[in-house]
């Protein structure tokens, strides 16, 4: 016996049974209930990403009003952290999801990553093995040296804090030099 229908069947008790039709036209409006109903699910978090606020904004050193040319900003509440790249001319725009989509609102402690400098100018490159087993060259800085006070390297230490409001829209940071300690 040939199918009556181009789609899936089935043999169930010696009759070919068609599910594939037998599905979508039994419940067309319920499949289509539940693709709608996927697609919104699916959007929700999206929608938080149109209250973000977008907010830029400069790092400047307190002694001499010189920008921090490198590095990360980072702002935190605890739960959720956005990040904005600092730029040679010391200004960043802050992400939360990506790159320079905004922030948003809250208040936040700030803190910065990757703010070092070869100590001794120089950049090294290095073998490094990966935990498949892949071995790569990388570029990594010899000795590293502080640009900022280390107390602004964690959310814990660093006095730094912002409120972001729906308002906000640039945020200027003035931060320590790093003073190496003397000891005697």
């Amino acid at each position: 016996m040939v199918s009556p229908s181009p789609f899936l069947d089935v043999r169930l008790n010696s009759r070919f049974i068609p599910l594939l039709p037998h599905v979508i036209t039994m419940n067309m409006k319920t499949y289509r209930l539940l693709i709608l109903i996927v697609l919104s699910l699916a959007l929700i978090p999206l929608a938080g990403c149109s209250q973000n606020v977008p907010l830029t904004g400069t790092v400047v050193f307190s002694d001499d009003g010189t920008p921090l040319t490198s590095g990360a900003v980072i702002f935190t509440d605890g739960k959720n952290s956005s990040r904005g790249t600092i730029n040679p001319d010391g200004s960043f725009e802050m992400g939360f999801i990506g790159m320079k989509d905004g922030i948003p609102p809250g208040t936040y402690k700030v803190y910065f990553f990757g703010v070092e400098a070869p100590a001794d100018g120089q950049i090294e490159t290095r073998m490094v093995t990966d935990h498949a087993g892949n071995t790569m060259e990388v570029a990594a800085m010899g000795r590293r040296a502080h640009l900022i006070d280390p107390k602004y390297y964690s959310p814990d230490t660093s006095e730094l804090e912002a409120e972001v409001t729906g308002q906000t829209r640039v945020m200027n940071f003035t931060v320590d030099r790093y003073q190496p300690s003397v000891s005697r």
